[in-house]
């Protein structure tokens, strides 16, 4: 359901309206990808780390380079989900359909970065396999 509201108080002719989006189904599912978004960067990032000591500890260069690789995609990716959580918190806090569209924003951003690192994954796994 589509709102208008007055958020700004009118001072001389200025007349601000921010346009507000409020549905609670919209407002419950973004909860709900916000808490697993949380969730899931604290399980990459600590698989990140487990992956760098791993390699480090094996001492072959190649290993460790490649799990420093692996590292740098899986610490990218919790970054783009903790920034995709922050645009939820945001739309969620007032709910104004900018804010809903920079979430979006965020959201194609993730899963751009996804799908460039996927293909890059599977054509290093292919040169590396032959």
């Amino acid at each position: 359901m589509k709102e208008k509201r007055r958020d700004m108080p009118r001072i001389g002719s200025d007349r601000r309206i921010i346009e507000r989006f409020s549905d609670a189904r919209v407002t419950n599912s973004l909860k709900q990808t916000q808490l697993w978004l949380r969730i899931l960067s604290g399980l990459i990032l600590s698989v990140a780390v487990g992956e760098i000591v791993e390699g480090f500890l094996q001492g072959e260069a190649r290993q460790f380079l490649w799990k420093v690789f692996v590292s740098t995609f899986l610490i990218l990716l919790t970054v783009l989900f903790l920034q995709f959580s922050a645009a939820i918190t945001f739309f969620l806090d007032n709910e104004s359909v900018e804010n809903l569209s920079r979430t979006f924003e965020r959201q194609h951003t993730f899963w751009k970065t996804v799908g460039i690192f996927s293909v890059l994954f599977t054509a290093i796994y292919i040169v590396l396999k032959i």
